[in-house]
């Protein structure tokens, strides 16, 4: 059984003023700036194109200072773009919550704790230090067994992990930032992303600067919209993320901070910087 998962992303244009929300025309303005400099430019995500056409693409900034004020304003907009004409989708920036400054307690608060919106909306996760995404270590071959969660029949990451033995490295086989794992109590293979195996992590991966946006921000996908992209088969999202991995190789990814008008990710520069010069990360 082979069980790859899908997490997309697409770019907005317009900024939509809602009751909850900070002073206009700041960090929404600054994730904007960032997209159109960095998603959009360097066109990291195709279907982005659909909502920018309908004009159909807004950023919220939630004045929430904790997670569950949050929790009910995303379970409230969610609701709104369900109803919403196709391709319609929001991002929302959350920079009062002062617990996901931290980037592992927010990405781990989304994955984990709005499931319940799952038939209505897929949930994005970007932020300043998004690293969710390690290399794998360099002693991780094939035949080495490993110890890895695996995907549930819902999609989901299961709640314990267990022993596997490492069947394929080959993205162009298995996916970027995945690995081909057959699982030892019941001989089924799957490919899970690399991060989801106990310790096997590398160093980050550039696939990281995709996602690091000027403020911790929470993108709402209409789930239609998510089932129409996956219906036009797994290759091609596959092939998307290949393009986007080796282009990053191509360009210098400091320059992507620099396109960005966030005045803390233009501070975050200098750092960057000298952390790619060292080869800290790795493509």
């Amino acid at each position: 059984m082979l069980g790859p998962k899908l997490a997309l992303a697409s770019w907005p244009r317009a900024v939509r003023v809602v009751p909850c929300v900070l002073r206009f025309g700041t960090r929404a303005e600054e994730v904007k700036s960032w997209v159109e400099g960095v998603v959009l430019q360097h066109g990291f995500c195709p279907w982005a194109f659909n909502s920018a056409k309908l004009d159909e693409i807004h950023y919220l900034e939630c004045s929430a200072t904790s997670q569950q004020q949050v929790a009910t304003f995303l379970r409230s907009e969610a609701r709104r773009l369900a109803s919403a004409r196709p391709w319609t989708t929001s991002l929302v920036v959350c920079r009062e919550v002062k617990e996901w400054e931290d980037f592992d307690a927010f990405d781990a608060w989304v994955l984990n704790s709005m499931h319940d919106l799952d038939e209505l909306v897929g949930l994005v996760v970007f932020h300043l230090y998004f690293a969710r995404w390690p290399s794998l270590a360099a002693d991780v071959v094939e035949g080495r067994q490993v110890t890895s969660y695996y995907e549930e029949s819902d999609g989901r990451k299961s709640s314990k992990a267990l022993p596997a033995t490492v069947q394929c490295l080959d993205p162009k086989r298995v996916g970027v930032r995945r690995i081909g794992l057959r699982f030892l109590d019941d001989g089924v293979v799957q490919w899970v992303p690399i991060e989801w195996l106990q310790g096997c992590g590398g160093v980050p991966l550039l696939d990281n600067v995709l996602h690091q946006a000027p403020h911790p921000t929470i993108h709402l996908i209409r789930r239609e919209d998510l089932d129409s992209v996956k219906e036009g088969s797994y290759g091609t999202v596959a092939s998307l993320l290949r393009r986007n991995s080796d282009y990053l190789r191509e360009v210098d990814p400091p320059l992507l901070l620099r396109e960005a008008k966030g005045a803390e990710q233009r501070a975050r520069f200098d750092s960057l910087e000298e952390s790619f010069g060292a080869k800290q990360c790795q493509v």
